[in-house]
């Protein structure tokens, strides 16, 4: 993915936590939002973790989303990096999908 397609990405991301229906979005363990947003706050691009902050910020007052937050942050205690990046990489492309217009994802 260019740095391009990861910052709209990620803007889009944080416009769709906004909105109710986004954060019931959030809420699907399937998706595993926490572990992408996590990946995404490592990039060198400042506005990325600028959109990730305020992600999280958003659907953080989620109760859901809050104990998976603290259940990851177990599990990630645990877990070898690397295998957690490529599940992450697989729910990153996912909510892509999930936030294109029509629910697929573009390729640049």
């Amino acid at each position: 993915m260019s740095e391009y397609t990861i910052e709209y990405g990620s803007a889009l991301l944080m416009n769709l936590s906004l909105r109710a229906a986004g954060k019931r979005a959030f809420e699907d363990p399937e998706v595993d939002a926490l572990g992408m947003l996590s990946d995404l706050m490592e990039s060198v691009n400042p506005s990325v973790r600028t959109y990730c902050n305020g992600t999280l910020y958003s659907i953080l007052q989620r109760p859901k989303v809050r104990e998976a937050a603290r259940v990851a942050q177990l599990r990630a205690d645990a877990a070898p990096a690397a295998e957690r990046r490529g599940a992450r990489r697989a729910a990153a492309a996912a909510l892509l999908a999930l936030a294109t217009p029509g629910g697929r994802s573009t390729s640049e």
